[in-house]
């Protein structure tokens, strides 16, 4: 252990060195420590015994672990068996935010989540649960969607929605849902291809087989338009809606949508986001992370 460290430091050391070289050889040995190592080298920008290029160098070699850390994790979520959505949103936003813990990210989510669940009850239909959460989550809350078509990275990253109360609709109905499900409703987002931000009340009480009207429904109870505060419509109106863009209707853009087929194209709406603010390098990471999918 005390060799371990005693090598770390003289790496360190080095990473002011002229010669490129070995500054190289350096910064792959330090990339081998992994994510242990990132006080140290956040310790070494705050002492100021670093010259300016020196202190690039370690900022880069930061920022580099710590995607190495994103991918390792985003693998790990992949090859999970429930790939649950929320922990595939913290990954999203710990890559943008890498102060953000998941304790943090919860925190935040459940203090949300509590303020809905304190005024819904047993008792409420669907219908009264949805329009009583519509109610806390765009009212109280008052979370809102940008008028931007073309939205900035900030808009969709759930940290900052969070913080500014303002976000893509993309973001939104992603947040809705995962609170939602965290109260134990049947909500789950849909990928639209004309970016809809639409998500699907599930019949789990069977309430639509009495009246046989699953097959027309696809199993589901109504649909949600996060983009008009959570208005509900029926599956009826939802392909009249795709029909009047011109979008022949199938049934992946009427049935809830796979956690992976979430975030995936999530990570796709960050990268053209960056690429229109001109993020060119954010971009590029965020490529990397796609590329695992």
């Amino acid at each position: 252990m005390r060799r371990r460290e005693i090598s770390l430091n003289v790496l360190i050391d080095l990473i002011d060195d002229p010669d490129f070289r070995v500054f190289e050889r350096v910064r792959n040995e330090l990339l081998e420590f992994g994510a242990e190592i990132l006080p140290a080298l956040e310790e070494c920008l705050c002492d100021g015994n670093i010259s300016p290029d020196g202190f690039d160098r370690v900022g880069d070699i930061i920022k580099e672990i710590h995607l190495q850390q994103v991918k390792t994790d985003f693998e790990t979520w992949l090859n999970s068996s429930e790939k649950d959505l929320a922990e595939g949103a913290y990954l999203v936003s710990h890559f943008q935010f890498p102060e953000l813990t998941r304790v943090d990210f919860h925190r935040i989510i459940n203090a949300i989540k509590k303020d809905i669940w304190l005024e819904i009850n047993s008792k409420q239909t669907a219908f009264e649960t949805i329009k009583t959460f519509n109610r806390m989550f765009f009212y109280f809350h008052e979370f809102k969607r940008i008028r931007n078509d073309q939205p900035t990275p900030f808009d969709l990253y759930l940290k900052s929605v969070i913080d500014t109360g303002e976000g893509d609709p993309f973001a939104l109905g992603l947040l809705y849902s995962i609170i939602a499900q965290s109260l134990d409703l049947p909500v789950y987002k849909i990928i639209q291809p004309n970016g809809n931000s639409i998500l699907a009340f599930m019949d789990e009480n069977q309430t639509l087989s009495h009246l046989n009207l699953t097959r027309e429904c696809n199993g589901i109870l109504f649909y949600i338009n996060t983009e008009s505060h959570g208005a509900i419509i029926d599956s009826l109106s939802l392909q009249e809606k795709l029909a009047k863009l011109g979008i022949k209707s199938r049934r992946a853009f009427l049935e809830p949508s796979p956690n992976t087929v979430i975030i995936k194209s999530y990570l796709q709406k960050l990268i053209d986001s960056c690429k229109n603010s001109n993020h060119s390098q954010k971009a590029r990471e965020l490529q990397e992370l796609l590329r695992l999918f």
